[in-house]
């Protein structure tokens, strides 16, 4: 293990340690930033996620669309709502 790797995951457990003293509130906004977080970079980062959530960039999750996808003998298949 070199340092770069020692020194993540001394940063990984001392962050795992903090985390488990949060109270439920602190767990709660602790998801809905890492939410939004991973939200972003896929809208950033994915033509499909664009294009499917257009305009619905800020809902909360619960009234976002749901896809299915499924592997065939043909090849991905998604179906959409």
């Amino acid at each position: 293990m070199n340092i770069a790797d020692f020194f993540h995951f001394f940063i990984a457990t001392v962050q795992l340690h903090r985390h488990e003293s949060f109270s439920r509130e602190e767990i709660v906004r602790h998801q809905n930033a890492a939410l939004r977080k991973l939200r972003k970079y896929a809208l950033r980062h994915s033509p499909f996620y664009r294009e499917f959530y257009s305009g619905k960039e800020n809902s909360p999750l619960q009234e976002l669309p749901v896809f299915l996808f499924t592997i065939t003998k043909s090849g991905p298949c998604f179906l959409l709502p």
